[in-house]
């Protein structure tokens, strides 16, 4: 009987701790930041991208969206390489971040002319969580000077993402 009596407080004791790591573990994760890296800043003496009225702005949610407010903590899509009016050669290397509804984006590189010189998908998180997003894009020979990189959440996302940047080829 007594043995019992040792196993039973063995097995209290063992569920109390491991209880207790759980819990620890779990407040640290939601005291976690998860927050996205700021924004490089402009370098003097680069020009700005322009934007053009034919494609939304940077970061435009397209359809309908409660409102989120702004900041590193809204959802969306950030473009962090390359930066605007970078001079590009192919393969290029295209990385950012999202906090989307979407796990998967789509990157499309294009001409002044609007022609689409390659694509590529890039997997993201889900369910708004911030995570990072890398790919490598080779693209054909371009015929214009400058194009754009745009990137997007897929259509089956509830709500759109989108954000472009003007860059120049090589």
């Amino acid at each position: 009987m007594r043995n019992w009596l040792l196993i039973l407080l063995g097995v209290i004791i063992f569920v109390s701790a491991s209880s207790g790591i759980y819990y620890l573990y779990q407040k640290r994760i939601r005291e976690t930041d998860f927050s996205l890296p700021p924004l490089p800043k402009p370098q003097n003496g680069f020009p700005s991208a322009q934007e053009s009225s034919a494609t939304p702005s940077p970061g435009t949610i397209l359809g309908t969206q409660p409102d989120t407010g702004s900041g590193p903590n809204s959802p969306g899509i950030i473009l962090t390489s390359p930066q605007p009016d970078n001079f590009l050669s192919s393969p290029i290397f295209i990385s950012g971040w999202t906090k989307i509804d979407s796990d998967k984006i789509e990157i499309k590189i294009k001409d002044q002319s609007n022609n689409i010189l390659g694509k590529t998908t890039a997997s993201s998180c889900s369910n708004f969580e911030v995570c990072p997003f890398a790919t490598q894009l080779s693209f054909v020979k371009p015929q214009t000077s400058s194009g754009t990189i745009e990137v997007h959440s897929f259509l089956k996302a509830k709500t759109k993402y989108y954000t472009s940047t003007v860059v120049q080829f090589d």
